[in-house]
């Protein structure tokens, strides 16, 4: 008995032991930087627990942690350091700058690796953490605010619609002014391939860049200045924008099978709407008049009685017929039709690096879905990628991405204009009458389903929005292959062939029993593009060749190919047999000539041949001088216009990097820089000569037999066409402070 009890009591004292172990205390001290000066805002984290602290304006800090965990410290600029928890209350941290982020390489011309110190033009860098897990499904509208000099707006606040990006300012007055995306070393279509312009009503068409998963984005540089694109030929007169996939990226990787998911649940509701007064109804000159657009007519205070908006269709309604209601407003008529849109994002990404590192992988899975605040307005997207590397030991390496996406968005008619053939539910619900109570009317005719208004020349918006609409659904896949021998340590040969491609199907449909005169009997349009791009890269590299003491040069010398075709079908349909069914077989008439975007078909196809070159020369690591250049060989113009060759220089000085010159005080970095680079602009095709266009039906004789008509374009060829030089020069003035808290 004595035994057990003895027994009994040891366990009870290891278990208070182990208790007193696993105590919580605080921890506390002061975090210094080399010179053993106090770092405010240094993160302080409880190693694997959301438990954090930041060190305050003296570099003191205070954090509750267990015996045997450990503290992380990190901070911009200076190397991560990790603490144990150990017997003592107090821990003190002198941090090591970190020479790596300090001296940031940044990813230029062609994925060529260099200092940012080194460059004489603007380049602004974004991290994952910039975009992912934002409460936006469009890559590029997460960079919007984060980048000076850079422009990105909507064509519409609608989930889905398209968006401009725009670099400093529009550098072509008739062309294309967004900037060349790359991928993953790929050029990257972003076009928005609207079927109708302004003046053909047009809808909310989406850009490509909407195929991209923010959540698989491991960084983003924009480089700004032509001086920075020169290598890029035409395609980057308008800047270029690097984008590093997780699939594509080649940082270190923790050699373990790694697992990372990221979940994200946001709203959408309309930012604002017009202040609305409640004070004036339906009617003109201080009167009522139940069938006036405007708000001029008599006060709501005056206890008056109206016709109800469907007194006059006591046929179809008769609850209605000649019925009189209070002349009151109806405060929340616009607000009330609109409703909070639930989105959300999901994110899976399985990496690791095997064997000794000279191999990774990466694959990624995203699933995106957003209501947005528009009733019947929504987006669902997938994204599949994968991604890899690997080092031979016979100084051969490979590596390649794959990606696929499968986006599909929606969205009722909202064409900011009352032009022919456009029909919008916010050219009819923003200026509805404020006694108008929209959302209690019935919208449709329960007979034969065609849309009911207060008046009968204009579509009730609830209409438009069940029956009329856009329907976009896009697959795409986009990846390269690469490979690269190592000659010697100083010189690279690589090639690189990417392809991007897609197939976007377009359905704009309104049903009949709307006002519009060019649907009122129904209207079907779908249209069918295919893009592709094939992009071939051949690059000789030359680096760290020393031609003195302290003078350096590195080289390149590459020539690209890339050709670009887009093909697009297309029908539309008028005369609607069975209301709300959308078949072309369900109209009586079709043609590809399209009433109101013209002919469906078209057909485009460019090549462009350049050669590049590019030579870089390093003095004593603080003098910089940058030389390049390009010759591009285009199939749009004629023969004798068909070369180009457009140079480019910049300079950087960094005073910071001369010898006894300290970078550890107030001043961390000061660069000025200057750069003149050129660009050119080549036409779109079929400019120089003209095109015959043929309508195969364009008229069909009571026989049934059909006459073809031929036409030439509305505007003349000039087979003396040349492309446009664009020339720009900059200067500017780089610094960073404060161990780079201020940059």
């Amino acid at each position: 008995m004595r035994t057990k009890f003895s027994g009994i009591l040891t366990l009870l004292l290891a278990l208070v032991v182990q208790l007193t172990f696993a105590q919580e205390k605080t921890i506390s001290g002061t975090v210094t930087d080399n010179d053993g000066l106090p770092l405010p805002g240094v993160n302080i984290i409880v190693k694997g627990t959301s438990n954090g602290t930041q060190s305050d304006f003296d570099g003191n800090y205070s954090i509750s942690a267990n015996t045997g965990q450990r503290l992380v410290f990190s901070y911009v600029g200076f190397k991560t350091t990790e603490r144990a928890v150990g017997a003592a209350n107090s821990i003190n941290v002198q941090m090591e700058e970190d020479a790596a982020v300090l001296d940031e390489v940044v990813v230029t011309g062609y994925g060529i690796p260099r200092e940012k110190k080194a460059l004489g033009y603007a380049v602004s860098t974004l991290e994952a953490e910039a975009v992912e897990n934002k409460p936006e499904s469009d890559v590029v509208r997460t960079l919007n605010g984060k980048v000076a000099g850079v422009q990105i707006t909507g064509t519409g606040g609608a989930t889905g619609s398209g968006t401009n990006f725009i670099i400093r300012s529009k550098s072509s007055i008739n062309g294309d002014n967004q900037p060349l995306f790359i991928v993953d070393g790929v050029p990257f279509d972003g076009s928005t391939n609207n079927q109708t312009g302004f003046g053909g009503g047009n809808s909310v068409t989406s850009s490509r860049f909407l195929d991209l998963d923010p959540n698989n984005i491991e960084k983003v540089q924009i480089l700004k200045g032509l001086s920075a694109a020169v290598l890029y030929g035409q395609q980057g007169r308008n800047g270029v924008v690097l984008i590093t996939t997780k699939n594509g990226s080649r940082k270190d990787l923790n050699k373990k099978f790694e697992v990372s998911l990221s979940q994200s649940v946001y709203i959408t509701e309309i930012s604002n709407l017009a202040e609305y007064q409640d004070t004036y109804g339906q009617g003109a000159n201080n009167g009522l008049d139940p069938g006036f657009v405007g708000n001029w007519g008599s006060r709501f205070d005056q206890n008056l009685l109206i016709a109800h908006p469907y007194a006059s269709k006591g046929d179809i309604f008769p609850q209605f017929a000649d019925l009189e209601i209070p002349y009151r407003a109806a405060k929340d008529n616009v607000k009330d039709f609109f409703r909070t849109g639930i989105g959300n994002t999901t994110s899976v990404n399985v990496s690791g690096s095997p064997g000794d590192g000279g191999s990774r992988y990466n694959i990624n899975f995203g699933y995106t879905t957003e209501d947005g605040y528009i009733p019947n307005n929504g987006l669902t997207r997938y994204n599949i990628g994968m991604g890899g590397s690997t080092k031979l030991s016979n100084k051969f390496s490979f590596d390649g991405t794959a990606n696929f996406s499968n986006v599909r968005v929606n969205t009722p008619p909202i064409a900011a204009n009352n032009a022919a053939g456009a029909i919008s539910i916010f050219e009819r619900l923003l200026f509805i009458p404020r006694n108008l109570d929209i959302n209690n009317l019935p919208y449709e005719n329960p007979n034969d389903n065609s849309s009911v208004y207060y008046r009968d020349d204009q579509e009730n918006p609830l209409w438009l929005v069940n029956y009329a609409g856009l329907e976009q659904k896009t697959n795409r896949f986009y990846g390269k292959l690469q490979s690269a021998y190592e000659v010697s340590d100083n010189f690279l040969i690589s090639y690189r062939f990417g392809l991007d491609t897609y197939v976007e199907n377009q359905e704009f449909r309104v049903a009949k029993g709307n006002t519009e005169p060019t649907y009122i009997n129904g209207y079907l349009r779908t249209t069918e593009g295919t893009n592709f791009i094939y992009d071939h890269n051949l690059n000789f590299s030359l680096s760290n060749i020393a031609l003195a003491n302290d003078f350096n040069f590195n080289a390149q010398l590459g020539f690209n190919a890339r050709r670009d075709t887009y093909s697009q079908f297309g029908q539309s349909s008028t005369n609607q047999l069975v209301f709300g069914f959308f078949n072309h077989n369900n109209f009586t008439s079709q043609t590809n000539d399209d009433p109101v975007s013209g002919n469906l078909d078209r057909r485009a196809e460019r090549n462009i041949l350049g050669a590049y070159g590019q030579l870089e020369f390093d003095y004593g690591n603080f003098l910089f001088l940058t030389l390049s250049g390009r010759n591009d060989w285009a199939s749009t113009l004629e023969l004798e216009n068909r070369s180009l060759f457009y140079p480019g220089a910049s300079i950087s000085f960094v005073p910071t990097g001369l010898d006894g010159v300290s970078t550890s005080g107030a001043l961390n970095l000061l660069k000025f820089r200057a750069g003149y680079g050129t660009s050119a602009r080549f036409p779109n095709p079929y400019n120089t000569r003209a095109v015959l266009s043929t309508t195969a039906n364009a008229f069909i004789r009571p026989s049934g037999d059909s006459t073809p008509i031929n036409s030439l374009p509305a505007t003349a060829p000039n087979p003396n066409l040349q492309p446009e030089l664009q020339k720009e020069f900059e200067v500017g003035v780089e610094a960073e402070m404060f161990s780079r808290r201020l940059v």
